[in-house]
């Protein structure tokens, strides 16, 4: 006799299928409200503001805030007050958070070359919270926790010996039929609002695409590196994606000279 699958195992498959096919919200759920990003954001900046080192320099502190500030007055966001912190170390990066948050790392200050591809990543951050990207981020990881849960649950009361094994395959079905491609797609949104926020804020877009030509070239080539497993797009993708943006915005730029 046939044995069917359990309801809850057919639920939560239905809960990822859909996610999957529901572009940047996953089944239309807004689990989170604007008021709890924020306070997601501003815990968070607590907590790293506590165990990373602030640089010391005056004069660095001052230029990033001023780039910052520039940044956010031409994406008409400075509604809300911005904070923006230089971290002393040596990872090449940047971060911002809901609740106008921006830390930047002196590695990523020692790599660009110019204020534009600065610009560039920190327009690409803070282009993440205009889109509201880290609710959407939590949106995606709770609808791919449910669909687990629910099939783990009917798993284990339809007596499948395999539940857990099961379980684990869909956990990473979830991650990455659901969770990380949805986070790549936020990946390019935010590479493209920033290069807008950039081009208006009087920064050359092209630096970005040089930025991220010497970003690829500091992580050399890692062979077999697949880009689906990755929350990033790979540097070649990503720079044509921006390559294809130019047309757009570069006359933005131009009028800001």
């Amino acid at each position: 006799m046939r044995k069917h699958l359990p309801f809850a195992v057919v639920m939560s498959l239905s809960v990822l299928a859909i996610s999957c096919t529901q572009g940047t919200e996953p089944l239309g759920l807004n689990l989170v409200s604007p008021q709890q990003e924020t306070q997601m954001g501003l815990q968070a900046w607590q907590e790293i503001s506590q165990k990373e080192p602030v640089a010391r320099s005056a004069a660095l502190q001052a230029r990033i805030r001023t780039l910052g500030q520039r940044l956010v007055t031409a994406a008409g966001a400075n509604q809300q007050p911005w904070e923006f912190v230089v971290f002393e170390s040596e990872d090449v990066n940047a971060f911002a958070l809901p609740g106008g948050k921006v830390g930047v790392y002196t590695g990523l200050i020692d790599l660009a070359e110019n204020d534009a591809q600065l610009a560039a990543v920190i327009g690409h951050e803070i282009g993440h919270v205009l889109a509201h990207h880290p609710a959407k981020r939590v949106n995606s990881a709770m609808t791919a926790q449910m669909g687990v849960s629910l099939a783990q649950v009917g798993l284990a009361a339809a007596g499948v010996s395999y539940g857990a094994e099961a379980a684990q395959l869909l956990g990473l079905g979830a991650q990455y039929g659901v969770v990380l491609p949805h986070t790549r797609t936020q990946e390019y949104e935010a590479d493209r609002i920033g290069l807008e926020i950039m081009a208006a804020a009087g920064y050359d877009p092209r630096e970005a695409l040089r930025f991220w030509a010497r970003m690829g070239q500091k992580q050399g080539n890692r062979p077999g590196w697949a880009e689906f497993m990755s929350t990033h797009p790979v540097g070649k993708n990503r720079i044509a994606a921006m390559e294809q943006q130019l047309p757009r915005v570069m006359p933005v730029y131009e009028k800001t000279q």
